[in-house]
């Protein structure tokens, strides 16, 4: 980040607000594209895809995967 020692105030506050508009919306397209994987890997699931073929597709961990194949078999048993 560019030295901001000799900004005035208001030039600072604003790059301030620009820095966290842009931090707010990166975080924001990231949960975006993890919500898409895993509603993805939740659709390969139940077209009987395997857990590893999940995996390989979503780039998803194995563990995250597994956590949505048992709340799809808890929701088929209730």
């Amino acid at each position: 980040m560019a030295n901001t020692d000799s900004l005035p105030e208001e030039e600072f506050e604003l790059q301030s607000k620009r820095r966290d508009f842009i931090f707010f919306q990166k975080g924001a397209v990231e949960k975006g594209r993890k919500e898409e994987k895993m509603m993805i890997a939740k659709r390969s699931l139940e077209q009987g895809l395997e857990v590893q073929v999940v995996v390989a597709i979503t780039g998803l961990s194995v563990n995250e995967v597994e956590q949505l194949q048992g709340s799809k078999q808890k929701n088929e048993t209730n």
